[in-house]
This record gives C-alpha cells, sequence and structure tokens, in this order.
C-alpha cells in the first residue's frame, strides 16, 4: 500500500482506503495456535509461520441491523491492518533482501495491499567493513525497498555512520518510503532532518493508525566515535510521550511506534507511556518468538515484537480493530523464517544489476 505524503503532520490529512474487513475469531489471550490456525484473509495463507500467537483484547461492538424486513443484531466486523516487518539485515553484500520480500510479498497478498504496511526499522547494509562513506555504502537501498514494497524506515544508528547530514543528503532523498524520525535533531540548529516527519497517519477504512518513528539514542562509541556526531537525539520514551498525543490530537485513533530500539527499552515505554498499543521493535537483534505483552499506564495492552535480524525472518502483526469503538480487540502474531533458496525476482534483478550478478 503506498502511503501518503504528508507535509503537515499537526493538521494531516488521511487518505482513506478501500479494504475488505474479514471477521476472525480470537478466543483466546495469548495462547500459542498450531500451524494449521485459521486464516484472517480471503486469499490462500500459503506459508507457515515458526510460531503464531493471538491475543483477545475485546470483544466487537454488537450493533442493530436491518436485515430483510427486521432488525437484528450483530457484531460489528473488525477492519483487519496487518504490519509487516523486518530490521537489521546488516547486509552489505545485499542477499538477504531478496529472500525477505519473497516472504513479504506473500505476507501482502493475504491482507491485500489496501490493508498492509511494510516497514523497516533500520540498520540495513552497515557491517564493519563497511563503514566507509561512498555510494557502496547503502548501494541499490532505494530500489530495493521499492521494489519489495517498503513503505515505512525508521534509520537506525548505523544509518547515521557518518552523520545526519550525510544520511539527509545521500539516502532519503531516493527514498519512495516514508522516513519517520521524531526524536532526533540537529544539534546545530535544533531542526529535525528533511525528508523525515515524526510520524503519519493513515486511515484503514474509517480507522486511522498513527505510526510513529523513533531510534536509540546509543549512536556513537569508543570504535566508531563519529556515529551521530551532529544529532541530539532524545530517549524513545520521553519521545514517546510528546508524539502520542501529539498523534492522538492529529486524529490518530491506533498508535504504532517503529522503533529502532531494543525491547527493554521499548518495554519501558510501553509500560509508562499512555496510548500506545504496538511497537515494532530492532537495534538488539532479539529473535522474538514470544511478543511481550506490557500493561500501559491507560489499562490497555500493548504488543512489543522484534523480527531477530540479518534477514533471518519477517514479522507480521495483524491487529483485529473494532470499526465502532475504535479499540483494538484483537491481535495476532507471527514470525516467518526466511529460506535461502526462496527469492523475489524483481527485487533479485535489481540486486543482480548491482552487483553484476556475483
Amino acid at each position: 500500500m503506498k502511503i501518503s505524503s504528508q507535509t503537515n503532520v499537526n493538521v494531516p490529512s488521511p487518505v482513506s482506503k478501500e479494504v475488505s474487513k474479514e471477521k476472525i475469531n480470537l478466543d483466546v489471550l495469548s495462547v500459542f495456535m498450531n500451524k494449521d490456525a485459521v486464516s484472517i484473509s480471503k486469499t490462500p495463507d500459503t506459508d507457515i509461520p515458526e510460531k503464531q500467537w493471538n491475543f483477545k483484547l475485546g470483544e466487537p461492538t454488537i450493533q442493530n441491523v436491518l436485515k430483510g424486513s427486521s432488525m437484528v443484531t450483530k457484531a460489528a466486523d473488525p477492519v483487519t491492518i496487518g504490519i509487516i516487518h523486518t530490521n537489521d539485515e546488516h547486509d552489505p553484500k545485499f542477499t538477504k533482501f531478496s529472500g525477505e520480500a519473497a516472504v513479504i510479498k506473500r505476507r501482502e497478498k493475504v491482507y491485500g495491499d489496501p490493508n498492509s504496511f511494510i516497514v523497516n526499522t533500520g540498520d540495513v547494509t552497515y557491517e564493519s567493513w563497511n563503514d566507509k562513506p561512498g555510494p557502496q555504502f547503502w548501494g541499490p537501498i532505494p530500489e530495493i525497498f521499492k521494489s519489495s514494497g517498503t513503505e515505512i524506515f525508521v534509520p537506525g544508528n548505523h544509518e547515521f555512520q557518518h552523520g545526519g547530514k550525510y544520511l539527509e543528503e545521500n539516502l532519503l532523498p531516493k527514498l519512495d518510503a516514508q522516513v519517520l524520525l521524531g526524536n532526533i535533531t540537529y544539534k546545530s540548529s535544533g531542526k529535525p532532518l528533511e525528508h523525515t516527519k515524526p510520524f503519519v497517519i493513515e486511515d484503514v477504512n474509517g480507522v486511522k493508525v498513527g505510526f510513529i518513528g523513533l531510534c536509540t539514542p546509543k549512536m556513537a562509541t569508543k570504535a566508531h566515535p563519529k556515529v551521530g556526531y551532529d544529532v541530539k537525539v532524545d530517549s524513545i520514551q520521553s519521545a514517546a510521550a510528546k508524539l502520542v498525543p501529539e498523534a492522538k490530537k492529529a486524529g490518530a485513533e491506533v498508535i504504532v511506534i517503529v522503533a529502532h530500539e531494543g525491547i527493554n527499552r521499548c518495554v519501558d515505554a510501553a509500560s509508562s507511556v499512555p496510548g500506545i498499543d504496538v511497537i515494532v521493535a530492532g537495534h538488539d537483534h532479539q529473535e522474538l518468538h514470544d511478543p511481550k505483552e506490557v500493561r500501559n499506564p491507560d489499562g490497555r495492552t500493548t504488543i512489543v515484537v522484534e523480527a531477530a535480524s540479518h534477514g533471518k525472518y519477517v514479522g507480521d502483526v495483524s491487529l483485529e480493530v473494532d470499526p465502532v469503538s475504535k479499540k483494538i480487540i484483537g491481535v495476532s502474531y507471527k514470525l516467518f523464517p526466511v529460506s535461502k533458496g526462496d527469492k523475489d525476482p524483481e527485487v533479485q534483478s535489481v540486486i543482480d544489476k548491482y552487483t553484476g550478478g556475483r
């Protein structure tokens, strides 16, 4: 799904999307489901997740509807929203992206393009031997993202390997994806990087979903003292405390934080900042088979997920949202392994063109 371009996040104009609405029976809380679990889409789901959990967070609103010549009572059909996520490829040879894309595109077909968002939480190419500035640092990432359908990108700390200005000038203008970065500003001016915004709001069949992008403040190290040398980074906890209310004021009814930050810091944010529904994490490379369920200050359950690193898995979060109350009533989480022999031909063609087929 192509994300709307918004120039003013304070007065967003969410784009309405016609989506399919499928009802799913989530009758358990944090129950591990077997590999034959029912699909939530009309499109056959042939991928087998390595793990799957379902969460029931509420009941659908009961409505009186006209059927024939009489009024009948029925539950409102929930709106299904899919978040397909990857992180921390650290792949300067570009051997992981084609396999990821094969899984990503199949997951998108299960939901239908308008129902799904494809997100990446950063650190896409850095390895210690590929830390010099130049065109090889990101290589064909803009074309890979475009071919794989990546719609939301949150730069990681290693995207700042040569500073914010280098990132701003050499990668961000080339991306079709929305670049979300709500907690980083230049030290010199206090302004955010160009081509970024703190959040975006998308309207999925009447449900307004706010995506907030945040990055870890852990930038420079002794080995790499210049990482992020020209930027100031607020903690994701303090940034979330500021941006969640702003996104809600702008119309967001569901809040998803896409964060290049480790699980522990994400759990801290979820447990202290009201209003967060989902956090998609990265940075610490955790193979999180069991999503974290965090009690939010407002009483809701916040789900925190992460899909390991180095192209090993693609994560898939399915949200079931009550179209009346606009509350999440169910969450399904699946973790799909990426097979070495499973390649997306479109992305592989981009890579082969760049590498000469090597």
